[in-house]
């Protein structure tokens, strides 16, 4: 079974945009054994730096860092 981690990201703008990741469940855990290691990596068990747990990110082409949050 194959996970898919949906996320979006939102510029100083409020401008919105979807970025979708693929996981492979090789290991057949249930959906709440992984939700729960995801929710370790959340920041106020929402938010998380898609560069800091190597995955892509969904910047938008004139992300400005000084700006726009990451």
């Amino acid at each position: 079974m194959n996970l898919v981690l949906e996320y979006l990201y939102r510029d100083a703008s409020n401008n919105k945009n979807w970025q979708a990741v693929n996981f492979s469940n090789t290991l057949q855990q249930p959906v709440s054994v992984i939700e729960e290691q995801i929710r370790a990596y959340l920041i106020d068990g929402v938010y998380f730096v898609a560069e800091q747990l190597d995955q892509p990110t969904a910047y938008f082409d004139n992300h400005d860092p000084e700006l726009d949050h990451n």
